[in-house]
């Protein structure tokens, strides 16, 4: 089984099925999830957090008349998408948070091989949960969890925020188009991704 990369983003709906997606392939046939290496992305870098109800922001920035007509919108899209592989979001609970914590904690998790199931805890606490991504405590809980150092982490944030810049940089080098993307020597595939899509490019 190949390696492969996907940039990602915290704040994304479509990321958090995409990347769960792979996750779950790379289960079924019994490969390691250190095949899977996330790749960090900020869609809003700027968020400064003054706006947290993530289903308003969405709904201001739609053409739809109501936020009822915009709930059923996404409960019929991209929940039903999620639904399909055994998530559960809860578009009324989600709260809009600058992700750069997030992924923060990624890149450390990754040096200890456990960034696939960093990325499931954040994404699931985020979407399904309403858990606030940017508070470090929630970080903190979930790198715990890993059985990782928070002391450890804590010590080494200027690190990880270097470490997510670097990220950053190589998607617009690659010319990223959104996310998520799977990378492997070029773009493999931008977009949520199928069991077929990745067996054409994993095996």
């Amino acid at each position: 089984m190949k390696n492969i990369e996907i940039h990602i983003d915290f704040a994304c709906p479509f990321s958090y099925i995409g990347g769960e997606r792979m996750i779950q392939y790379l289960e079924e046939n019994k490969a390691p999830l250190t095949n899977i290496r996330f790749r960090s992305f900020q869609l809003n870098p700027d968020d400064d957090n003054t706006k947290p109800s993530y289903i308003n922001n969405r709904f201001k920035a739609s053409n739809f008349n109501t936020i009822d007509e915009y709930r059923d919108f996404f409960n019929n899209g991209i929940g039903r998408a999620a639904k399909s592989i055994g998530l559960n979001y809860d578009v009324d609970a989600v709260i809009s948070r600058n992700s750069r914590h997030a992924h923060m904690g990624l890149q450390y998790a990754t040096l200890f091989g456990k960034q696939a199931e960093y990325f499931r805890e954040v994404m699931s606490g985020h979407f399904e949960q309403g858990k606030d991504f940017y508070d470090f405590e929630y970080i903190d809980g979930v790198l715990k969890k890993l059985g990782l150092d928070v002391s450890d982490f804590h010590s080494r944030e200027s690190e990880m925020e270097n470490l997510v810049d670097e990220d950053i940089r190589l998607a617009y080098k690659r010319s990223v188009p959104s996310v998520p993307t799977f990378y492997q020597d070029h773009i493999v595939l931008a977009g949520t991704g199928s069991y077929e899509e990745f067996d054409s490019f994993m095996k």
